[in-house]
């Protein structure tokens, strides 16, 4: 499945939601559906990359392009809950960015939720029940500036905002480490001098996690 593009934007939908955007990229046109927060920092001819969610219904390939990364994993876990569908979900994700989603998800705040157009109070329910413990991911807290429930690490090792830490978060979930060796993994790299690449990061962190058999 398609996960990131990068290309010229072509054309860009502001009637929604869903918003539209077309991705030029070697010659083929991509059309994502995309929330208003993400169309509205697209500008026509402007070279740029999108996080792409591939989800298929009803044996079409529908594309959701996201400016960011949070914004993508969060739209991701909202249509893994029954009766949300991407529409819907790029309903929610126009209403509220992703810290402000995951403030209301993690308080139990339902009638935040219920704000959203066609959201109605079943759905909030659901949303709260079956993404409390799942928006308690590092990249989802540290968009919202450290912010975490009570299932936070005691040490305060996640990450803070920082650009670097977050990819690097994002690239060790992705290879399937569990949060606690990233956690052990950041607390190391944070002690230390910082990284200057993401590459220079995950070697390092790749060194802690898989040390070479001597």
């Amino acid at each position: 499945m398609i996960a990131l593009l990068e290309g010229i934007v072509e054309e860009v939908s502001l009637e929604g939601p869903p918003f539209a955007v077309v991705l030029l990229c070697n010659s083929v046109g991509y059309r994502l559906l995309c929330s208003r927060r993400s169309s509205s920092r697209l500008k026509i001819d402007e070279r740029l990359r999108l996080f792409v969610s591939s989800q298929t219904r009803d044996g079409e390939l529908f594309l959701y392009g996201f400016f960011e990364r949070v914004e993508r994993n969060c739209f991701e876990l909202l249509v893994g809950v029954q009766g949300v569908g991407g529409k819907l979900a790029l309903t929610i994700l126009s209403h509220f960015d992703s810290a402000s989603l995951a403030r209301a998800i993690l308080s139990s705040d339902k009638e935040s939720l219920q704000e959203v157009s066609g959201l109605g109070g079943r759905t909030a329910q659901r949303l709260i029940v079956e993404l409390e413990g799942k928006m308690n991911t590092p990249l989802i807290i540290a968009s919202m500036g450290g912010v975490t429930s009570q299932t936070e690490d005691a040490d305060g090792v996640l990450p803070h905002g920082d650009p670097l830490w977050n990819d690097l978060t994002d690239a060790l979930e992705q290879l399937s480490f569990e949060r606690a060796e990233i956690s052990r993994v950041l607390s190391n790299l944070r002690r230390a001098e910082r990284p200057d690449s993401l590459d220079s990061a995950l070697r390092q962190a790749l060194k802690i996690l898989r040390p070479p058999i001597t």
